[in-house]
């Protein structure tokens, strides 16, 4: 097991996708996504979308990828292993991308500090949520007119 300044970092993502279980999954669900943590998927307006929860490997802070699939007939039973990505963005990188082409990464922190740390799952939770709501519709168009173009 793996420590950053003593944290046991796959005992703080566990801790976080608890959180992210009980404070995001109803949530997802009320957006038409099927699955689980770490991987949502829905079928609308003829698009396969898909939502990925992927934790920082050092720990402290997750991403959430976006994407659009290939669609076929067998959707929601494929493993994503097996299906064809045609366009993939992070959420909370629409607006980063449109000011800063450099910088298309966004991480949801749940624990800051290194030395002496402090842990907030409930609010990165709750800033997925907000950003969400704000964003993913938007993002998930952009993702479909880069295609088209």
């Amino acid at each position: 097991m793996s420590l950053f300044y003593s944290l046991k970092i796959a005992e703080t993502n566990q801790v976080m996708k608890e959180e992210l279980k009980l404070a995001v999954t109803d949530y997802l669900r009320g957006q038409g996504f099927k699955g689980s943590i770490p991987i949502f998927s829905r079928e609308t307006k003829g698009l396969y979308q898909t939502l990925d929860f992927q934790f920082n490997k050092y720990g402290g802070s997750f991403a959430v990828n976006l994407s659009l699939l290939e669609p076929n007939n067998q959707f929601l039973k494929l493993p994503m292993s097996k299906q064809k990505i045609l366009a993939s963005r992070r959420l909370g990188s629409l607006s980063r991308h449109l000011k800063n082409k450099q910088n298309q990464d966004y991480w949801f922190r749940f624990v800051k500090g290194s030395f002496f740390p402090t842990y907030n799952y409930k609010k990165a939770a709750q800033e997925f949520i907000a950003i969400y709501s704000c964003e993913a519709e938007k993002t998930f168009e952009y993702m479909l007119g880069e295609m088209s173009t």
